[in-house]
């Protein structure tokens, strides 16, 4: 107990510090951390001293529990440890201990409720809407039982689903907007484990789907290799190095694929092998090329592709599957450019037309030894999932929690704004001065050129900690959103984020800035189509004006060093991995094997030693090797009756002519089981060489990270969209944001919102204002389960958006926009009655010119007529 307290606790002082919490030290950190946590009989010693009440008393508990906080964010393993929630809950008994909130919050601890009875179950269901699909006996039992992936914590699920899940028939368990079945008494936590579940939901019914209906299937695929070769190159023009890949072939199609313009089987899409309609495995695209002929996806013989997979089983079983193909592969690929050759010939001859029957024959002699599969194009959209479902399973703690989780006014205003604010020197403001403790939307209207509903959403929106814009059509929401981020920038020292769903969106909105006159600009992502900020692309920026401080230079070759050494490892045991079992090789080979594990197998294929002063030949009086039987029996052939004589039919051992007689076939499927056993060393040694180079390859791209936080530190305004926002979540946070304006927010899932915002932690401070600029009476945002949305009836709502779930709240104000610059009345009118009673025209939609060549500037055009190439219902769907 005394080392703990002398020796452990000051060894994590000095690991858990501000410094080591940024990204350039924070995955060392984890390691370092993980390492300590692994320490044999730790948390059993700990137990038995009583360490957290000891801790608590000596007040040097907190930095215990940043310590389980740490390696539980970053380890599943350690979620699911029985000791440390026993830790956990006695830290938090303890009494005022900042970080055991946060820690019970991860471990998901005190919150969940064990089960329901039925007798609670079916007061649940009786509280729920008539038409909801929730089944007492299904729906209201927590998560935890149905399958492999279906985890208590929703921190402990793997987002790509596993093979038990998706054969799985019970339906998981949702949770009801409503809260009515919920099975987390923390609000806050039910709200992330509600927005985390209903859109991995929405993806993975994706991928079942796709699976189930063999969408977009390819044939023939086979696992015929692995690399660790990127298609991009480094400075030097070599190949860069990348996490390993399998590489996966396929058949091509009938129809020949344009491969410089097709989106089939895209970078960062899931794919499924499938056997008979069932899924085998999941794996994500990581290696797509279309440039390289005769490579990749223009490979001879098919596309081909590379494809990770996490789970360490399907690695295994992959690894086991290219040892088989892979030369068998080349065989074949071979045979198909001969018989393309030969078919491209005009008038063969008999004896060419005899040769080419001959190796189709052979081609499906090859085929049939493949371990092969159909391989399913199972999501091409999980990519944009991924990086919000990565930040929810991160967060412990929601900004704003009064008015997002509580859906109450907090009564405060933004405490970093001074209460007289300026607006900008133009010819439409003046510099107006307003007052935030004495807001007159009144003279703010007489001063300037904002109508009386702007003036009143400006007030709101600096008044508000969360504030609600609600546009109508026309109304100018990016207008008003602009002028609230210049007002921003102009008046504080606090940058400002804008986050969009699309990137056409946020274009629109950072243009407006830039016209606007403000340049300390940085947009992240690249998929900007506009010509005005191209300048300001993060990729550019980073790329040309950035530089890594002395001590990241010097990490990032060390770690680079690292990575190039474990590098050559994983090669040299892929290429162990590849070698054929020889009667020496690997590892002793196919002898040393027999010898340990089947010694009577080993006499049936151990050369006989001829008496002394003797040497034993074969055919044409050659010496016979000792490896002479194994190649015999290996290719298929019947032991040599000259051998019988050498041993002596007499003195066979028990079972020789029995193993002699297996078939062909047979005998290769045991050689390659053989080979298996011999190398499961090798093959948990590749997989453990790979898990210490992805983690060096996350340290690397956390180093390179620097030099984009250097670039964003210079900018006052940041754009993004939602996964970009999450991509770059460590880095935005860094550079704190104090503001986070969001456009079209009625299009926007709650979850991507939630992903913007920057939490309170040793780096960063919590976001401070939210801006929420939409309408809820417009498009809601896309959700691909029609299950999971609103209009289906069953309670689920994925598609209500955090900005409608706010401004129908009604312990929140909000403001609206209402005067339209758009539309002719005439359009206007047919919105106003049926959506917007309050919306007014604006002066100059009067004054549009009539739409020429029809009699009326409304017109209604009725048709029956089929659109050229559709099919009407007597010819058939």
């Amino acid at each position: 107990s005394d080392d703990a307290k002398d020796i452990l606790i000051p060894l994590l002082g000095q690991i858990i510090t501000d410094e080591t919490a940024a990204p350039l030290y924070s995955p060392l950190r984890d390691r370092l951390l993980n390492v300590i946590y692994q320490t044999p009989v730790l948390f059993d010693s700990l137990s038995e001293w009583d360490f957290a009440s000891t801790l608590a008393a000596n007040g040097q508990a907190d930095i215990f529990c940043s310590f389980l906080v740490n390696v539980s964010r970053a380890f599943v393993e350690v979620r699911k440890s029985e000791a440390v929630k026993e830790f956990a809950l006695r830290l938090k008994v303890e009494g005022d201990i900042p970080q055991a909130h946060k820690l019970c919050a991860i471990l998901c601890l005190d919150e969940t409720t064990e089960s329901v009875s039925n007798q609670e179950a079916q007061s649940i269901s009786r509280k729920l809407p008539g038409n909801s699909p929730v089944c007492w006996v299904t729906d209201t039992v927590p998560p935890g039982d149905r399958h492999d992936n279906d985890q208590k914590n929703y921190r402990d699920i793997n987002l790509i689903p596993t093979r038990d899940e998706l054969e799985c028939e019970k339906p998981a368990w949702l949770p009801l907007s409503s809260g009515a079945n919920t099975v987390i008494q923390d609000p806050t936590q039910c709200l992330l484990d509600a927005r985390f579940r209903l859109l991995r939901e929405d993806a993975v019914s994706t991928i079942k789907e796709n699976i189930r209906e063999q969408t977009r299937p390819w044939s023939n695929a086979r696992v015929i290799g692995i690399s660790c070769v990127s298609t991009s190159q480094n400075r030097r023009g070599r190949p860069a190095i990348s996490s390993p890949s399998f590489i996966i072939q396929v058949d091509p199609r009938h129809k020949k694929i344009n491969w410089d313009r097709a989106r089939a089987l895209p970078r960062s899409g899931i794919v499924a092998l499938c056997s008979n309609g069932i899924p085998v495995r999941l794996g994500t695209i990581t290696v797509r090329d279309h440039e390289k002929n005769g490579r990749w996806l223009k490979a001879d013989g098919g596309p081909t592709i590379g494809v990770e997979f996490n789970d360490e089983k399907d690695f295994n079983d992959s690894l086991k599957e290219m040892a088989h193909n892979e030369r068998i592969n080349d065989e074949l690929v071979k045979v198909e450019v001969e018989i393309l050759e030969d078919e491209s010939k005009l008038n063969l001859s008999n004896r060419a037309e005899d040769q080419l029957r001959i190796k189709k024959r052979k081609r499906e002699y090859l085929m049939d030894r493949l371990i092969t599969y159909d391989l399913i194009e199972a999501s091409s959209s999980f990519f944009s999932y991924r990086p919000i479902l990565q930040v929810l399973q991160r967060m412990t703690e929601v900004p704003f929690a009064d008015e997002l989780v509580h859906a109450r006014s907090s009564g405060e205003r933004p405490l970093y704004l001074p209460s007289k604010l300026k607006m900008p020197w133009t010819d439409s403001f003046g510099a107006y001065e307003c007052d935030l403790d004495d807001w007159n939307s009144e003279h703010l209207v007489e001063a300037t050129s904002l109508d009386i509903s702007q003036a009143r959403a400006l007030g709101h929106a600096l008044a508000s900690r969360v504030a609600l814009i609600q546009g109508p059509p026309g109304c100018g929401k990016t207008f008003i959103g602009a002028l609230i981020a210049r007002m921003i920038r102009e008046n504080t020292e606090e940058s400002i984020l804008c986050v969009c769903y699309t990137n056409h969106a946020l274009d629109q909105f950072l243009e407006h800035l830039l016209d606007g006159g403000e340049r300390r600009i940085v947009r992240i992502g690249g998929r900007s189509k506009s010509e005005k900020l191209k300048g300001y692309q993060l990729r550019e920026l980073s790329r040309n004006k950035a530089e890594l401080s002395t001590e990241a230079s010097r990490r990032l070759k060390s770690v680079t060093a690292q990575l190039y050494r474990h590098h050559e490892d994983i090669e040299a045991l892929i290429a162990e991995l590849n070698e054929p079992l020889q009667w020496t090789s690997p590892e002793g080979g196919a002898e040393l094997f027999l010898m340990d594990e089947h010694p009577q197998i080993l006499k049936y294929l151990t050369v006989p030693n001829p008496s002394d002063g003797f040497r034993l030949v074969g055919p044409n009086n050659k010496d016979v090797q000792r490896d002479y039987l194994w190649k015999t029996w290996t290719n298929g052939d019947q032991v040599p009756d000259w051998i019988l004589s050498a041993l002596g039919d007499t003195d066979l051992p028990d079972g020789f002519e029995e193993f002699w007689n297996i078939e062909h076939e047979q005998r290769t499927e045991i050689a390659e089981e053989w080979l298996s056993e011999i190398t499961s060393d090798s093959r948990r040694r590749l997989h453990e060489e790979i898990r210490i180079y992805m983690q060096l390859d996350d340290e690397k791209q956390a180093i390179m990270r620097q030099k984009d936080l250097a670039i964003l530190r210079d900018a006052r305004v940041i754009g993004a969209t939602t996964s970009g926002a999450a991509q770059y979540r460590d880095v935005l946070s860094m550079k704190s944001s104090g503001v986070v304006i969001v456009e079209e927010a009625g299009e926007v899932l709650e979850a991507h919102v939630l992903a913007s915002l920057a939490e309170k932690s040793e780096l960063s401070d919590e976001t401070k204002h939210l801006i929420l600029i939409g309408d809820h009476e417009q498009l809601r945002p896309k959700v691909e389960n029609y299950t999971l949305q609103t209009v289906s009836g069953k309670g689920y709502n994925l598609d209500r958006s955090l900005f409608e779930r706010l401004i129908l709240s009604p312990g929140l104000e909000s403001a609206m926009l209402e005067v339209q610059h758009r539309m002719r009345p005439e359009i206007s009118s047919f919105i106003r009655v049926q959506t917007y009673p309050r919306l007014q025209d604006h002066e100059s939609v009067h004054t549009h010119p009539d739409v020429k060549g029809v009699n009326s500037n409304v017109v209604f055009i009725d048709h029956n007529h089929k659109e050229d190439g559709a099919r009407t219902s007597e010819q058939g769907s």
